[in-house]
């Protein structure tokens, strides 16, 4: 049936036939009025928004100022922000003298980032400055504030192995090592103290071997050693390279036969040598014997009891 009303249509109407639709051209003058007018609203809208954007930066900028002036506040009132710079000053230099030895996060970098005040307090204080720690997790950067920070007073510096192992440390290590020692060794007239705590006998001897080409050091009065399995003495004892050295420590190096036997004082610089202290390791691996004597007092001075 519907079929045949189809086919009826269609023989009436000659065919399939498409009408268009009427459209008032009123509809279309009114589409463009209304076009207009929600670009007209978008700009108002995008104006708002730019002006608010401007507004909440200036809000922004004034509220961390404010803050910070409140902050600073708060920091004047607390009681210890009444005592003078100097006793403020040496309660810093025994947080830091006090501080571990060799520890990544140092107790004057975490007192400068305190407070604009402690900051003022700590960075013109050289002594809080004095001790460089030379490991790979110190960026070389680091150690050059260090340096500039400390003036002109004389310097400990430490070099030590990483805290954590990980792959290619020696190698990594190495590189750093050389690094570092392009940036502190012009300060090597200052050098007080010098600290080796590093089980690489490469790195080892490459220390002592780089401060051999610029020795003497002539404000140097003490060295510390700690390297197991490094054998020998260390370089730096040879001939005058240390003329004000006072003391010496060495702990877990076995030394060879010829230093242990025998000890000639004339080819190191132990004239003025005044402390000491040797410490032997209390287990040695297999391949490394343990020497039948270590350094002693009598061997340094003759006329003195053991």
């Amino acid at each position: 049936m519907v079929l045949q009303v189809s086919a009826a249509r269609m023989s009436n109407t000659g065919g399939l036939s498409h009408k268009m639709p009427v459209v008032p051209e009123e509809l279309l003058s009114t589409l463009r009025q209304e076009v207009f007018a929600l670009q007209n609203r978008r700009k108002e809208l995008l104006a708002r928004l730019e002006e608010t954007n401007t507004s909440l930066v200036e809000v922004q900028t004034l509220l961390t100022r404010k803050t910070s002036q409140a902050h600073t506040v708060q920091n004047l009132l607390a009681p210890v922000s009444r005592l003078p710079d100097e006793v403020l000053l040496a309660i810093f230099e025994e947080a830091v003298r006090s501080q571990e030895q060799g520890q990544v996060t140092r107790t004057e970098i975490a007192i400068s980032y305190t407070s604009h005040h402690w900051r003022q307090v700590t960075v013109n204080a050289p002594r809080l400055w004095n001790s460089l720690c030379i490991r790979a997790e110190v960026p070389i950067a680091m150690l050059q504030i260090y340096l500039s920070r400390s003036a002109n007073i004389p310097l400990t510096i430490e070099f030590r192995e990483r805290e954590t192992a990980w792959p290619g440390a020696d190698k990594r290590s190495m590189a750093h090592l050389g690094s570092a020692l392009d940036a502190i060794l012009p300060s090597v007239t200052r050098w007080r103290r010098i600290v080796v705590l590093h089980r690489s006998y490469p790195y080892f001897t490459h220390v002592f071997r780089e401060l051999r080409k610029v020795a003497p050091l002539k404000m140097l009065q003490s060295i510390s050693m700690k390297s197991p399995g490094v054998c020998g003495p260390c370089p730096l004892l040879l001939g005058d390279s240390a003329p004000a050295l006072e003391s010496l420590e060495v702990e877990d190096m076995p030394l060879p036969p010829p230093v242990t036997q025998t000890f000639d004082a004339a080819r190191y610089s132990v004239a003025g040598l005044t402390t000491l202290r040797l410490r032997s390791i209390d287990k040695f691996s297999s391949d490394v014997k343990r020497p039948r004597n270590l350094w002693t007092t009598y061997k340094l001075w003759p006329g003195e009891s053991q």
